[in-house]
């Protein structure tokens, strides 16, 4: 049951984490990854490029920290069919899917909802 990819327990906390070398990052079929990390960190991604997020429908936003990712211009999501989207950096694009994705599930359940209620009312009827 992962909820978190980089976590602090107990140990003494590293002020910088830095991925040099890392241009991708996939993170599928996560359903109760809702963070990368909570700590307050800053992440460093000097050549990320490409971050896929699919399926990982409790993730809020990527850290509490700071995080810079100065080549990532791009977030490919499932939220949008093969599509990407960006609001300026990364925990802002997570941040706004998760709105979004909040919103439908919103509406969906309004829907089954009303189709319950109108079941219901169909059976009096008759």
């Amino acid at each position: 049951m992962l909820e978190e990819i980089v976590t602090n327990q107990g140990e003494e906390m590293i002020d910088k984490n830095v991925f040099p070398k890392l241009t991708a990052l996939h993170l599928e079929d996560l359903e109760n990854l809702s963070i990368f990390c909570y700590g307050n960190y800053y992440f460093e991604f000097p050549s990320l490029d490409y971050v896929v997020v699919n399926e990982c429908p409790k993730m809020r936003t990527f850290c509490s920290g700071q995080l810079s990712a100065p080549k990532l211009t791009r977030l490919r999501t499932d939220y949008y069919v093969g599509s990407r989207v960006w609001n300026g950096d990364l925990n802002s694009t997570i941040q706004h899917l998760s709105q979004k994705s909040l919103q439908k599930l919103e509406i969906k359940n309004s829907l089954a909802s009303s189709s319950s209620i109108e079941d219901a009312l169909n059976e009096e009827d008759a």
